[in-house]
């Protein structure tokens, strides 16, 4: 718990699918293991092996394409996943957003309608620039997430905006 809550993950995994739709938690599952693997990959790179600390403090020049690369094939296999019939977890977003997974991000939410989705995912992707630093894309996601229409102004379920997460 205090690891979720040092991270700005409280909250993230509370609510879960209803229990005519268990196999949401693949989607959920597949969103998990693209942060994990990018995460490793961004340990491995920096060389220390230390998985305590924030994988950010000096990330290699190609770390981001090959994060990238990573994030890609997860959002390839919920995608399929999707196309199979699969419903995707209401958390996947939200954690994608906290990663800086851009490419998970998009897989989660429908094309159509994605603005009304995206709302409430901006102060999830500032509270990932805590816990992710300079390896996290948050930048990118939150520049996404106003092209689809959310509010940069909105407030997470304590009343903090995004702006609030960057003064900590």
């Amino acid at each position: 718990r205090e690891l979720l809550r040092r991270s700005g993950l409280t909250g993230c995994l509370a609510s879960s699918p209803s229990a005519s739709e268990p196999m949401a938690l693949a989607s959920l599952c597949l969103t998990m293991l693209a942060v994990a693997s990018a995460r490793r990959l961004l340990w491995d790179m920096r060389g220390d092996g230390d998985a305590d600390d924030v994988p950010s403090e000096s990330p290699e020049p190609n770390a981001h394409s090959e994060v990238s690369k990573i994030h890609r094939l997860f959002a390839l296999s919920m995608r399929a996943l999707s196309a199979l019939g699969v419903p995707l977890h209401p958390q996947c977003a939200h954690l994608a957003a906290w990663a800086g997974a851009l490419e998970v991000l998009q897989a989660a939410l429908p094309e159509r309608g994605a603005g009304v989705l995206a709302n409430g995912l901006v102060p999830w992707a500032a509270r990932g620039t805590l816990a992710n630093g300079r390896a996290g894309r948050q930048a990118e996601v939150v520049r996404w997430l106003l092209a689809q229409g959310a509010a940069l102004d909105e407030c997470d379920e304590l009343g903090r905006s995004m702006l609030d997460w960057a003064a900590w």
